[in-house]
């Protein structure tokens, strides 16, 4: 089944693809134009997820901070051929996560956010209050993992899984033996299962994975659960009592649970200050945010950058106008 949705989504990745180029002028992800008497310009693709036209730190994000609207070019894509259409140039632009191994692996250009338009998105553990009260302890064993995490090993676990296609379960069991992060079995209380909910990318599952191997090193029942999709599963999922425990990273999520108000800060602490209000709102609560920083970032090819003279977000007003 799993084998089945992911073909299907491939399929429906190559469709969007397919559809984007049969509307462009030319065999390649850009067209240019003259408006006005004015200097030429290009019609720039950009693929992401879905997520990227509502998202607050994409599309809409780029159109508020930047005057820069990408949206008549934005092909929407499963998170995981995002990295392989930039690399074959059939978009310009990928959303690509901050922490991305392909990014580093490939040499690509990642266009600076010199106005600041990015927010605190610390990547950090969300559960059920009910869970929470099962196991007063929990909290513990989840604090020390994720005091454990920073942007750059994360990056190298992305690395090992995108690029070096390692298991996600493998990468978590090294990084926490690497890290003497094992906690020994302790005394649980009888309780619930902790069935941790992994979104349909490779660093939710490894930080899945994370969590979850020290929960069971501690002598918690646990579980996991692929979600097949993004945020806007894994919080209904919670809701139903599918999952009850999550990685999560804060602005996003404080985003998608405000419904794109714009509140979400560049500090990590104010951020999850006015997150947590709507966590308790759906039974849910937040443990200490991590180092480990995982943001959207608009990348580009070293060959669009040089061709173009784009090194900051910024620069892409000037090329589409």
């Amino acid at each position: 089944m799993k084998t089945y949705l992911r073909g299907l989504l491939a399929l429906l990745a190559a469709l969007a693809l397919l559809t984007a180029a049969c509307g462009s002028d030319d065999d390649g992800g850009s067209s240019s134009d003259t408006t006005g008497g004015g200097a030429e310009t290009q019609d720039l693709t950009l693929g992401g997820p879905a997520d990227c036209e509502t998202n607050p730190f994409c599309i809409p994000g780029l159109q508020r901070v930047y005057d820069i609207d990408l949206s008549d070019g934005f092909i929407p894509l499963e998170a995981g051929v995002v990295a392989d259409a930039l690399d074959s140039g059939d978009i310009d632009i990928a959303l690509l996560f901050s922490t991305s191994g392909v990014i580093a692996d490939k040499g690509w250009v990642v266009l600076e956010d010199d106005q600041n338009m990015l927010a605190a998105d610390n990547v950090i553990p969300v559960l059920t209050t009910e869970l929470n009260d099962a196991y007063p302890d929990l909290a513990g064993v989840a604090d020390d993992v994720s005091a454990g995490l920073t942007t750059e090993n994360l990056t190298e676990m992305n690395k090992r899984f995108d690029v070096d296609a390692e298991d996600a379960d493998a990468i978590a069991t090294s990084f926490l033996e690497d890290n003497d992060l094992l906690p020994e079995e302790g005394d649980v209380p009888d309780g619930p299962t902790i069935t941790i909910g992994a979104q349909d990318f490779g660093e939710s599952a490894i930080l899945a994975e994370i969590y979850g191997q020290a929960f069971e090193a501690a002598g918690y029942p646990v579980e996991f659960q692929e979600l097949g999709g993004f945020r806007d599963i894994e919080i209904p999922a919670f809701e139903s009592g599918e999952i009850n425990f999550a990685p999560e990273y804060a602005a996003s999520l404080l985003e998608f649970l405000n419904e794109g108000a714009g509140e979400a800060t560049g500090d990590i602490d104010e951020t999850v200050g006015l997150l947590e209000p709507y966590l308790a709102d759906i039974g849910l609560v937040a443990l200490a945010p991590t180092d480990a920083v995982d943001t959207n970032t608009f990348v580009v090819t070293q060959e669009t950058a040089d061709e173009l003279g784009i090194t900051t977000i910024s620069d892409l007003k000037d090329v589409v106008g």
